[in-house]
């Protein structure tokens, strides 16, 4: 592990587990849908990979087959891989 991946990692509040589930990504209340896929899931956020650069705002809603729905906060994006924090659930 390089020394940026162990300050990510030092950041979190809660641990993290792999998981391959297909998500979509609602923004503006619904008006655009994106595709994409989580990578990696804890109770406060997740790593998703939309396989293109996306623009994305600062806060969306994430629905997760399996996991449900979530309200979002962009934190961090590293080229497709964009990772967010959970601000709370969504209807």
């Amino acid at each position: 592990m390089d020394t940026q991946q162990q300050a990510a990692q030092d950041r979190r509040i809660a641990p993290r587990r792999r998981v391959l589930k297909a998500a979509k990504i609602f923004i503006n209340d619904g008006v655009s849908v994106f595709d994409c896929t989580v990578h990696d899931v804890s109770a406060s956020g997740a790593r998703l990979s939309l396989g293109i650069f996306q623009v994305l705002p600062k806060q969306f809603r994430l629905v997760v087959n399996d996991l449900g729905a979530h309200h979002c906060e962009l934190v961090r994006i590293t080229g497709t891989e964009y990772g967010v924090r959970f601000i709370g659930l969504a209807a």
